[in-house]
């Protein structure tokens, strides 16, 4: 597994976070168990910021605000195959209507769509502290990628369906996941490579 610099990173690895992939963001509830949401994530090197847009009542929300003003630890994921990358910081809850609206630009630019208009919507700010995958290597074989390989694989093609029917469920509650007929058919395209 490779550790970056979150703030330079390779051009193939910054390249994997350009295309379109659905991530997982992780926080903590409470009681200190994982909660792991699909999401969209835009990722912006130079201010060494993931940016997740969502719903303030969201659960995801309300996790990183039980931290407090210090902020959440949380991380970012994606996966496509055997190809991987996380992103880790802490993360804020921001509703300030300009930097809202800069994280609703930043996804329609990497997502393709804007989402609906939300008086609701917040931007979770992750201050980032790692960045680590196998994005923009050579490919999968470093130590430790092996096991994702397999993961990914289930993840990959039956996992797609899956991951398009949660993001439905996440649409709803205001997060910023594609809308479900988009993750739908990206899902059957994906499949269908495989």
């Amino acid at each position: 597994m490779a550790r970056r610099d979150p703030r330079s990173p390779e051009p193939g690895y910054l390249a994997f976070w350009r295309e379109y992939h659905l991530c997982t963001l992780t926080t903590h509830r409470p009681d200190g168990s994982p909660h792991v949401v699909p999401v969209g994530v835009t990722y912006d090197p130079e201010a060494g910021l993931a940016r997740v847009i969502t719903r303030g009542g969201s659960a995801k929300a309300a996790h990183v605000r039980a931290a407090g003003p210090a902020g959440a630890r949380v991380a970012v994921c994606q996966v496509d195959r055997g190809t991987w990358a996380t992103l880790e910081g802490i993360a804020t809850v921001c509703d300030d209507p300009e930097r809202v609206a800069d994280a609703v630009r930043r996804y329609a630019e990497r997502y393709g769509r804007t989402p609906a208009p939300n008086p609701e919507r917040v931007v979770i700010e992750i201050a980032l502290t790692r960045a680590m995958g196998n994005a923009g290597t050579n490919g999968p074989g470093t130590a430790g990628t092996a096991g994702s390989t397999g993961s990914a694989g289930a993840a990959g093609s039956a996992g797609s369906a899956g991951a398009a029917g949660s993001a439905g469920t996440a649409g709803a509650d205001g997060s910023a996941t594609p809308d479900t007929a988009s993750e739908a058919g990206v899902a059957a395209a994906d499949a269908a490579r495989r």
